[in-house]
């Protein structure tokens, strides 16, 4: 059986980390060649390396034990030394050492959350695990610079996030859908912190953490929430409409690595609106993409930028600064449901996106058109989308150097306070990377002048 879930990690310089869950037996081997594996149990966990020339490395597999015993690994981070983190739900009584050694949880109740540590060339190094009397789940796990771990995920009822020998019980608002937990554990696993939320229909949270070790949490929330996990309040109120089954508005919270509060933004219409995925430029610019329909005003300040859906979901992405300022808005769509799930920053600050649309979609959200029909109208087909930010150093036409014919170029970015976009080309303006064009970069632009 082919895998049926997988996840690959950023670049590192050892290669590629790819890891999901299967069943049955599969080939793990992405090559020409073949290294087979058969479950044991129900669901078992894979972790593939991949070089960076895209020849195959090695696999380990866990998650093996009794017949009912099942993980899947549904997120994963690398740490700054290469070790593997991997995050998910498991049930029944596994073994979560990949090697010839045991290290055996069992969930007596219900899906329990684990997060397990590989070393970077695959060994064993440990597992946690929590959990209640329900479901719990890890969804998505990184790490700061110097290798704190922050883990998120959804749970119901009530649970002792600590996985060691202290407590700390946490109870879900909302006990029918769950509530979402952000935790804090040092690189070697000892235990810092938890917050919790109240916000449904969660889904799948997603997490990234800053430069400067925040965090940052992306989903979806209905009626009026406290988005401040502290001893503070915060309350946004959803948009939609009491009479739209599952109604939801987009969040974005941002908390300090020390468990404090940063801020939130939010921005929905009146029908489902969410957030899938979250990343950091290398400029510490927020990037988030997700789903709406309708329209939605995504400038959570006081200006406007409103998106009206073709039909009924179309994607998008938006960017912030790193204060949580609204800089802009790419969406796309087709008269189907379409879903952008997944994004990412390259080291040049440009955006991939990822999900899936259903019909004719232009792509480009620019003036220019890139179209593209799904091979099979109304099913779902895979997309990935490039958005260029250009490097800011002045350099518009790209020739190498910084004359008169890029400041002809100039002129028409300068937009003082308000988006800019790498989607108009103006970004390679932005020297001082803050977001706007203005007289701070006139002024670093004509001192940069190389020829004239």
């Amino acid at each position: 059986h082919t895998p049926t879930r997988y996840m690959l990690g950023q670049p590192q310089s050892r290669g590629y980390p790819l890891t999901g869950y299967f069943k049955d037996t599969a080939d793990l081997d992405p090559t020409e060649g073949v290294d087979g594996y058969t479950a044991e149990g129900y669901n078992n966990g894979f972790v593939t390396r991949v070089y960076p020339d895209g020849s195959y490395a090695w696999t380990v597999t866990f998650g093996q034990g009794d017949t009912n015993g099942t993980a899947a690994a549904s997120g994963m981070g690398v740490a700054p030394d290469g070790g593997i983190l991997l995050t998910g739900p498991f049930a029944g009584s596994v073994d979560f050492d990949p090697g010839p050694g045991e290290d055996i949880h069992s969930s007596p109740w219900s899906l329990d959350a684990f997060l397990t540590r590989l070393n970077g060339d695959g060994s064993y190094a440990w597992t946690l695990t929590f959990g209640g009397d329900h479901t719990d789940y890890g969804y998505a796990v990184g790490t700061d610079a110097e290798g704190n771990i922050f883990l998120t995920g959804t749970f119901l009822r009530t649970v002792d996030f600590d996985p060691g020998p202290g407590f700390d019980w946490h109870t879900a608002q909302y006990n029918w859908l769950g509530d979402q937990f952000v935790t804090s554990l040092g690189p070697d696993g000892s235990y810092h912190w938890t917050h919790t939320l109240g916000v449904l229909y969660t889904g799948g949270p997603q997490l990234a953490v800053t430069p400067g070790g925040d965090v940052l949490l992306v989903g979806m929330f209905h009626e009026t929430v406290d988005l401040d996990p502290t001893e503070g309040i915060d309350e946004h109120t959803a948009n939609d409409d009491p009479d739209v089954t599952n109604g939801a508005d987009i969040f974005v919270t941002l908390l300090h690595g020390d468990g404090s509060y940063g801020w939130s933004r939010t921005m929905g219409g009146v029908e489902q609106d969410r957030g899938y995925d979250v990343a950091v430029d290398p400029y510490g610019n927020i990037v988030f993409n997700g789903y709406f329909r309708d329209t939605v005003d995504f400038d959570p300040g006081d200006s406007v930028d409103r998106h009206t859906s073709v039909a009924q979901n179309d994607c998008f992405v938006t960017k912030l600064r790193s204060d949580g300022s609204y800089v802009w808005t790419a969406s796309a769509g087709s008269v189907h449901r379409d879903y952008s799930e997944y994004v990412a920053v390259d080291p040049d600050g440009d955006i991939l996106a990822a999900g899936g649309f259903g019909h004719l979609t232009d792509f480009d959200p620019t003036c220019a058109v890139d179209e593209h029909e799904a091979p099979v109208p109304f099913s779902y087909t895979l997309f990935v989308t490039k958005l260029l930010c250009a490097e800011r150093d002045g350099d518009y036409d790209g020739d190498g150097v910084i004359d008169l014919g890029d400041f002809s170029h100039l002129p028409p970015c300068l937009t003082g306070p308000g988006p800019t976009t790498c989607l108009t080309g103006c970004d390679v303006f932005d020297l001082d990377a803050d977001a706007d064009i203005d007289l701070t970069d006139f002024a670093g632009f004509q001192n940069a002048l190389t020829s004239p």
